[in-house]
């Protein structure tokens, strides 16, 4: 089990590499500090959601080698049950974070933030952008 939980810990360790690559939460120009809350937890609930949507699908395969891996079939399926528990738990995240604030402004209970700025990224960014693009 501690090959599976390591292996569930990495996938979330490459989730939050790939949120702080990200060119979102270095903005040039700032917004409110609750819109630029909600729209980073959206981006990291995605991109949680995402990476753990493809572990269950890469364990979905069955490959013996990655049971090897895992110590095993039923380590392996454990592992992708609670990737796909928590992948759907992240995705309901995302699409309340995404709904939500909509219903609070058309409630008026908070002040839309006017037009975002578009983000700046870095070189670095924009490969690492076009890595994931590729890969994904």
């Amino acid at each position: 089990m501690k090959k599976a939980n390591l292996t569930g810990t990495l996938v979330c360790f490459v989730a939050c590499l790939i949120f702080l690559s990200s060119g979102d939460i270095f903005r040039e120009k700032p917004i409110a500090l609750i819109w630029f809350l909600r729209q980073n937890i959206l981006f990291f609930t995605g991109t949680l959601a995402w990476c753990l949507m493809t572990l269950t699908m890469c364990l979905s395969l069955r490959s013996s080698w990655l049971n090897k891996v895992l110590g095993g079939l039923d380590k392996a399926w454990r592992l992708h049950k609670w990737a796909g528990i928590c992948a759907i738990a992240f995705a309901f995240a995302h699409w309340l974070d995404e709904k939500l604030p909509q219903l609070f402004v058309a409630f008026g209970w908070l002040t839309h933030p006017g037009k975002i700025v578009d983000i700046n990224l870095t070189p670095v960014q924009e490969n690492w952008l076009h890595a994931g693009l590729l890969a994904g």
